[in-house]
């Protein structure tokens, strides 16, 4: 298979996203919808690099899937690759575009350690706070709540939510409509095409509110091509880079079956 898939008015492509995204034009993206590797398997260092750190119940490939590679980084490394990444979500965003970013309780606190995002940038602490994102010149909006309507996993409460930072270029635009509440109830995909797969209907609902039909979506992580598939229903494009062969795979034949089904 070629590095590049192009199906309608989708885009895939396979390898390092930091480098796939520099192929696209400078504000030239409407919204970053991502869901990034949290690598918050473990509470210690040592067992977030290590292998099968967090297991999933499975896929629909695999059975008994193990855990994706990218998951297993270090906090520092973990703020490095989401700084590097915000560079370029800030120089591919449209002014006032939007970015939405999914992320859990464990590792929102670590976006937001100014100490360890001056360090990233090699400079001496000037007071002024700073995270990964912020420190790329987006601006903070908000917070989102995804609530998952069954309870998951918990030590003391059970786990029923993530979370979903919102940050914008600039002054962010305006909403494409006022109906969109910052909590939002979704049932959580089972057994999809990924062990993190977000559900389709989340998605479009946060597509629908802040990029305009025709605009461009981008998910540099791609995984099943969940936020590819509800942008292309929508009428928007889409842009997505995945690193596994795997998924893809998995990603371009599903938005190629998506477009066999528009198309009938």
């Amino acid at each position: 298979m070629p590095d590049f898939v192009t199906i309608g008015g989708a885009t895939l492509a396979l390898g390092d996203c930091i480098e796939r995204m520099q192929d696209l034009q400078d504000a030239s993206v409407d919204l970053v919808l991502t869901d990034v590797p949290y690598s918050s398997g473990a509470t210690r260092e040592a067992g977030k690099t290590a292998y099968n750190k967090t297991m999933t119940r499975g896929t629909k490939e695999g059975g008994r899937d193990r855990w994706f590679g990218s998951d297993s980084l270090s906090t520092r490394g973990f703020m490095s690759l989401i700084r590097q990444c915000a560079l370029q979500w800030q120089r591919i965003l449209v002014p006032g575009g939007h970015l939405l970013c999914f992320i859990d309780w464990r590792m929102m606190d670590s976006l937001a350690d100014a100490v360890a995002a001056d360090e990233l940038r090699g400079l001496a602490l000037r007071g002024e706070a700073a995270d990964a994102i912020e420190s790329a010149d987006l601006r903070r909006a908000g917070l989102l709540v995804w609530d998952k309507v069954h309870l998951g996993m918990g030590r003391h409460f059970r786990n029923r939510h993530e979370l979903i930072l919102h940050f914008t270029k600039g002054v962010g635009r305006e909403p494409l409509n006022h109906r969109t509440p910052n909590v939002l109830s979704h049932p959580p995909v089972r057994f999809g095409l990924h062990p993190t797969e977000k559900p389709e209907a989340l998605l479009g609902e946060l597509i629908e509110a802040t990029c305009p039909v025709g605009g461009l979506v981008v998910d540099p992580f791609f995984g099943s091509c969940s936020a590819g598939a509800a942008a292309v229903k929508r009428g928007r494009r889409f842009f997505g880079v995945e690193r596994e062969q795997r998924y893809f795979d998995a990603g371009w034949k599903r938005l190629a079956e998506l477009n066999a089904d528009l198309a009938a």
